[in-house]
């Protein structure tokens, strides 16, 4: 029995050089590992020359289950603010909420399928309605028409998308990517 137990014993050294080993294999595991990110691209354009470097992320975040992020911005017709609120869950964008401070031409009046409506001064707040995208493409106005803002998470990360990329069209995505490509995350650039 004991000769078992010798035979399989290490000497010390090679006992702590496994014991590193087993770590560092498990650190590169988990570095390698895909999550769900959030990323902001530029949108495709119909366009066949696309200039070299357009398709890299502008923004690109770590997104665990039922992280929220948030478009703001000043409706075209009736120069109101608009706030939609999304959920990254399973690989989707999901529209969480939907706030308005009017009803007038454009913007949202009746409860969503499967939603709710309620009132929240100076918001009425349209919630729910299982609607649910691969990607959305945001159509960014400028300091005039639009002023969109882009915030994500509860450390509020917020950018003047209006400012950085006016007149431009961006896709807010989810992809699978190792989660070391996720550190640190990327933010919006301050200028395009």
């Amino acid at each position: 029995m004991n000769a078992i137990f010798t035979l399989y014993a290490f000497p010390a050294k090679r006992k702590w050089r496994h014991a590193l080993l087993l770590c560092a294999l498990a650190l590169v595991a988990l570095l390698l590992h895909p999550v769900d990110a959030l990323t902001i691209r530029f949108a495709p354009s119909s366009s066949a020359s696309e200039p070299s470097g357009r398709n890299a992320p502008l923004f690109a975040a770590s997104a665990p289950l039922g992280q929220e992020f948030a478009t703001e911005y000043l409706h075209s017709v009736q120069l109101t603010p608009v706030q939609d609120i999304y959920r990254v869950v399973n690989g989707r964008i999901w529209s969480w909420q939907e706030r308005v401070r009017s009803h007038n031409a454009g913007l949202p009046f009746a409860r969503p399928p499967f939603g709710r409506f309620r009132a929240d001064p100076p918001w009425m707040v349209f919630e729910g309605g299982r609607q649910s995208w691969e990607g959305i493409v945001l159509r960014v106005g400028d300091a005039r028409f639009g002023r969109n803002v882009f915030s994500y998470g509860a450390e509020e990360t917020r950018a003047a998308l209006f400012e950085r990329f006016p007149g431009q069209r961006l896709r807010l995505g989810v992809e699978r990517r190792p989660l070391i490509t996720l550190l640190p995350a990327r933010r919006l650039p301050d200028h395009p």
